[in-house]
């Protein structure tokens, strides 16, 4: 997990915060297409790469010295979805396009959101699929226009 900067939108790692409350949370693979949003002034909510052992645990084990940590035991690496790439908007915005295989959807509480979902069962396809999207989608936060309202 990297850190973000709430103004700057400065990417950090764990080890480097100062104040935990000027930062945010933000999955490695994003980051740079969250950073560049944000510069933009397409302001995120949330968003989420995509994970592809998050249905894969077999067992949670709880140490005193490392906290909690999830163990992936089983030897098949197919998976059951849904797996996808998600990022949501603080307002309701329009995109001149959308990066290659993504679409626009709503959060519960009506936020504007793309996301792209992996049809892929296998653990590596999926984290194939999650990289190229993640190139895909900086490459098309680039392209974008400084957005106004």
């Amino acid at each position: 997990m990297a850190y973000m900067h709430k103004e700057t939108f400065k990417i950090y790692a764990e080890n480097s915060i100062v104040n935990p409350d000027d930062y945010f949370e933000v999955d490695e693979l994003i980051a740079l297409p969250i950073q560049t949003l944000n510069r933009k002034g397409y302001i995120t909510m949330s968003c989420c790469a995509g994970h592809p052992f998050v249905n894969l645990v077999d067992i949670r084990i709880q140490s005193p010295d490392l906290g909690s940590h999830i163990v992936y035991e089983s030897e098949d690496t197919t998976i059951k979805g849904p797996h996808r790439t998600i990022i949501a908007f603080e307002e309701k915005i329009s995109f001149p396009t959308l990066p290659p295989n993504f679409a626009i959807s709503e959060t519960e509480d009506k936020r504007i959101c793309i996301e792209r979902h992996y049809d892929d069962n296998d653990v590596y396809g999926i984290m194939r699929e999650i990289l190229g999207s993640m190139e895909q989608l900086y490459e098309w936060t680039l392209d974008l226009p400084d957005y106004k309202k």
